[in-house]
């Protein structure tokens, strides 16, 4: 497994604990890695899979706001 790889491991496992400041720091760096241009092709690439597992988390719940 790729450095790229096992970060990815690690962010999606940091999301699914719902440790956010952790799966933000593990994000940052798969940006840097992909910044410096090393790694898989395009869609296979860990930071195009780390930005679809953000688009499958869970939505926060909405406050009730009463009406006034």
């Amino acid at each position: 497994m790729t450095l790229s790889g096992e970060i990815l491991h690690l962010f999606k496992r940091a999301c699914s604990d719902g440790d956010m400041e952790v799966a933000e720091k593990l994000l940052q760096a798969l940006e840097l890695i992909d910044a410096r241009g090393l790694g898989a092709a395009s869609s296979h690439k860990p930071l195009s899979q780390a930005y679809l597992a953000i688009g499958e988390l869970p939505l926060p719940p909405k406050k009730c706001q009463r009406p006034h």
